[in-house]
């Protein structure tokens, strides 16, 4: 089994080396620990991926607010720039 691992990220680099689901000498023990280590290693990847995606999501978010919050100053006059919203 060949695992990367990355600061808060773990990835399986070769899923047909895993031991659990390709070797039919482990105890039952083992292999229940190894599929079940799979199946973890998968939902933790699947759980980045969607809060990744969810956090670049709300970056476009809050940039779209910065804007229109600074155009609708700019309406009202305010003297503001977009980078003071940000202090």
């Amino acid at each position: 089994m060949t695992l990367v691992l990355s600061c808060d990220q773990l990835y399986i680099a070769s899923v047909t080396q895993l031991p659990g689901l390709q070797n039919p000498s482990l105890r039952p023990s083992q292999q229940l620990a190894e599929n079940r280590l799979y199946q973890l290693q998968e939902d933790f990847q699947a759980l980045t991926e969607k809060i990744t995606l969810r956090m670049e999501e709300m970056g476009e978010r809050i940039d779209d607010l910065e804007k229109h919050v600074a155009e609708l100053m700019a309406e009202a006059g305010v003297e503001n720039t977009s980078e003071d919203l940000r202090h």
